[in-house]
């Protein structure tokens, strides 16, 4: 791609036009701005005129006042801001102004008066591959309707996520781990957090004041963030809408995800997907698939099949896909899951996410082998599941009954759940935070590996006279 310094004139200041052109002759990001901002072409006698037009509109966004609902988020977007313009507009003259006017209308269109939101932070080698990856899209795709921020965001996290010394599965930051760079420690948190996390912007530092702040991270990105404050204030968030979009945009992102969803189809399902096997679904959607004899799959994990669109928007009932399960060898991701039963499925090998999903009942299964969270689920017991290697996650859950649970392998949360008693629990591997919780039955619980805190429940010391407790019992809240 070919990027070009201009010194134009004011597009109010050009003359002799002869209303020449035609949008058709406009190519690549040329032709997107013109799209983007209707541009009046046939007001344009020569291409200068059109780069005239977008050096007004790019000043009008130097120029414009972002204020910000806070003192800090002035302060902050004021001094992101001037680095992106310096750099698009003083610094590489390599952008065309049209370039110029993609980049910055993109990194500028969510900053509001009366929102918190703060423009993306600036990385050059990010940036370059996020204008050569547009100009791709529009010369392999024929689309002019991506969102540039988006893009660039993607890249971003990206770029972050291959630098070698961030997992793809479980991320934990802290002020403990980098000391003398905190502000590396804040842009990774601000960079990882979804649209809808607070940590997303100026809540990122906060969030590094006491203690960690752990990233579950699913297929390379962010699905679950935990904060551990004080030890005993749990906090978490979960990625609910990973494509929050501007109203104004939302049309396009329609359909923009009609078109993907129609492609997929068109792809992996040539006679129809509606005559579509569960192993044919699954596997369109990366999943690898074995059949037992009695016709039962053993898969490698699940998920939806585009981090775009689901099941429900290919036309499919992911009820129906769930009763040929028997076993998920790794992670389970049932976010905003349509299905309500996972019917025969027996064991689940990795990680599961049942937050905003539809499903109640369990089915058959018996064992979890790493972490499960039921925060914001619709899962009132847990019916044959009978260990959970990892931690179990219970705070602000429907869970009412942990039916026949007998083995947490790491730390679980009862914080403001439905949960009255432990009912068959035998055995908690790490800390259990019971404050703020209904608990007021510990049923058969034998032992606790690490420490136990009750501060503002309704458990009284007594209660674990009998219980095996590795370290210590907190009755009021720890600094």
């Amino acid at each position: 791609m070919q990027l070009l310094n201009h010194n134009i004139n004011s597009f109010n200041n050009y003359s002799n036009i002869s209303f020449q052109m035609k949008k058709n002759e406009f190519k690549g990001i040329d032709r997107k701005v013109v799209e983007d901002t209707k541009a009046p072409v046939e007001k344009f006698d020569v291409k200068n005129d059109f780069y005239a037009y977008c050096n007004d509109l790019t000043y009008k966004i130097k120029d414009n006042y972002y204020g910000g609902k806070h003192e800090e988020t002035k302060k902050q977007r004021q001094l992101i801001l001037q680095e992106w313009f310096d750099y698009v507009l003083n610094e590489n003259d390599g952008y065309t102004p049209s370039i110029a006017y993609m980049v910055l209308n993109g990194i500028t269109k969510n900053l509001k008066e009366n929102n918190d939101t703060l423009p993306p932070v600036l990385n050059k080698d990010v940036l370059t591959q996020s204008v050569e990856d547009a100009q791709n899209k529009i010369i392999k795709e024929h689309s002019f309707k991506f969102n540039f921020l988006k893009l660039y965001k993607e890249n971003l996290q990206k770029k972050l996520l291959s630098a070698g010394n961030i997992p793809t599965q479980n991320l934990n930051l802290s002020k403990k781990q980098d000391t003398k760079n905190i502000s590396n420690t804040v842009i990774k948190i601000k960079i990882l957090s979804p649209n809808d996390w607070c940590t997303k912007d100026l809540n990122a530092e906060s969030n590094l004041e006491n203690e960690e702040f752990n990233v579950y991270m699913k297929n390379g990105k962010p699905k679950l963030g935990i904060r551990f404050e004080n030890n005993t204030n749990l906090k978490t968030r979960e990625s609910r809408n990973e494509s929050i979009i501007p109203e104004k945009d939302s049309y396009t992102e329609f359909e923009d995800k009609k078109e993907k969803i129609s492609q997929f189809i068109e792809n992996n399902f040539p006679n129809g997907i509606e005559n579509a096997t569960t192993q044919e679904i699954l596997e369109s959607a990366g999943i690898k698939c074995n059949k037992d004899k009695h016709g039962l799959l053993t898969i490698s994990h699940y998920a939806q099949p585009d981090d775009d669109f689901s099941y429900e928007d290919l036309g499919v009932d992911e009820n129906k896909l769930l009763k040929d399960i028997k076993e998920i060898k790794g992670d389970a991701d049932f976010i905003m899951s349509k299905a309500t039963s996972l019917y025969n499925l027996k064991t689940i090998g990795g990680h599961v996410l049942f937050m905003d999903s539809q499903i109640t009942d369990l089915g058959k299964l018996k064992t979890i082998r790493k972490d499960a969270y039921f925060e914001a689920t619709k899962i009132k017991s847990l019916g044959n599941l009978q260990s959970i290697g990892g931690i179990a996650w219970f705070e602000n859950s429907q869970v009412e009954d942990l039916g026949n649970l007998q083995y947490i392998g790491r730390l679980a949360n009862f914080k403001n759940s439905q949960i009255k008693s432990l009912n068959k629990l035998k055995f908690i591997g790490e800390d259990a935070y019971f404050m703020q919780s209904r608990v007021t039955d510990l049923g058969n619980l034998q032992a606790i590996g690490r420490d136990a805190y009750i501060a503002n429940s309704k458990l009284e010391p007594s209660s674990f006279d009998k219980i095996i407790i590795g370290r210590n019992l907190f009755t009021g809240f720890y600094d």
